[in-house]
């Protein structure tokens, strides 16, 4: 069971997240006003040490270029020099710049290198392997963008091969890439064209932030991530997942959190609204007003223009269903999907036709559960539980 504590004061917030015996600190420090560089990366030190915890990493974030005179106290005062900083520079506008910390306790951790510099951490627990990249460079600064680019990313697949992992395992990414907006089209084509070649998109595409900032090596970026590898084979829990990122990213952060695989079917992406795609009911009711309503009344004759056949949707639904119960007979399998889905799982399990299924009232965080046997006699536990 994992518990979660923040602690809010001025200027510093700090959220530990305990499980087991395991607790990690996310620590965000602001200026105090005109606080001078020193002085902020003093109280960054202290903080580290009150929590009596090791540091994965550190990030400077929104730094001026005249604070780069002060980047060495801040690696001495955070755990001993020798650890993995990374500097994203703005210009502290409005303030709005500060620290991040991520530290833990109960795990020891292993420093990682790259091109002379310390660019990570690595740790375990009992679920699973971690691993955390911060401030990483390309090896060649003078390169072009387009080969800054590329260099990042091999260093990154090198990284993780060292620690037995690939971008399989990579849940997150971030990127600061200097004058971001004057090649971004150039740098996605790189960072696609490298998922490509690595079968990245065959698998859970890690979430991504990309923002602007320079750094102090003058590179073309500076990148971040964090990977993990679930432990052992007889893994009695699992999650499968809808690709689109309203379900995917809730499912990949929660498989983060408890050291669970997290697989991602498109099958149970929601079923396909043709023309009523990404608009509110408000908006189709002002259009052809009672539209939704003969749509709710008869799903299979009212529906919208382009929409995904009934029946298909249903089919592939249950065909996700059926290869789930054959895969992990036996096991714990948390789905994460949407109301349409749901509806049409439980319309299944109870022997409903697919054209009363939306008489089925599916709130938003919803828990249904559904057991089953060897020979796929499924039963309805319980129903709308949050």
């Amino acid at each position: 069971m994992a518990n979660i504590e923040k602690r809010a004061a001025d200027y510093q917030d700090i959220v530990t997240l305990s499980r087991s015996s395991i607790r990690e600190h996310f620590i965000t420090l602001t200026p105090e006003g005109d606080e001078p560089p020193e002085s902020l990366f003093d109280r960054a030190g202290r903080a580290a040490r009150e929590r009596d915890a090791e540091v994965v990493s550190v990030e400077a974030l929104g730094m001026s270029a005249a604070d780069r005179a002060s980047m060495e106290v801040l690696s001495r005062v955070i755990d001993g020099g020798d650890v993995p900083i990374g500097w994203v520079e703005n210009a502290r506008t409005d303030n709005l710049c500060g620290l991040h910390l991520w530290l833990v306790s109960g795990a020891p951790i292993r420093r990682l290198h790259a091109n002379g510099r310390c660019v990570g951490t690595a740790w375990e627990d009992a679920d699973a392997r971690y691993c955390r990249i911060v401030g990483l460079t390309p090896s060649d600064v003078a390169a072009d963008r387009d080969e800054q680019t590329r260099l990042i990313l091999r260093e990154m697949g090198v990284i993780l091969a060292d620690e037995g992992m690939t971008f399989a395992n990579v849940i997150r990414t971030w990127f600061y890439n200097d004058d971001i907006l004057d090649w971004y089209d150039r740098f996605n084509a790189a960072r696609n064209a490298f998922f490509e070649e690595h079968a990245v998109f065959d698998g859970v595409v890690p979430a991504s932030t990309g923002v602007g900032g320079r750094n102090a090596l003058a590179a073309a970026l500076v990148t971040g991530l964090v990977a993990v590898e679930p432990k052992g084979n007889g893994t009695q829990a699992r999650i499968v997942t809808s690709p689109l990122q309203r379900c995917c990213a809730f499912a990949i952060a929660l498989g983060e959190r408890h050291g669970l695989p997290v697989k991602v079917d498109a099958r149970f992406a929601e079923v396909g609204f043709g023309s009523w795609e990404g608009r509110t009911r408000q908006e189709l009711e002002a259009e052809v007003p009672g539209q939704v309503a003969r749509f709710l009344l008869d799903p299979v004759g009212n529906r919208p223009l382009g929409a995904e056949l009934l029946d298909d949707f249903t089919a592939r639904v249950q065909a996700g269903l059926g290869d789930i119960v054959q895969a992990y007979a036996g096991q714990r399998v948390l789905l994460v999907a949407h109301a349409g889905v749901i509806r049409s799982v439980m319309a299944h399990v109870l022997g409903m036709p697919p054209a009363v299924m939306y008489r089925i009232n599916v709130a938003n965080a919803g828990l249904t559960r559904i057991r089953t046997d060897r020979e796929r006699t499924f039963n309805l536990v319980s129903h709308g539980c949050p």
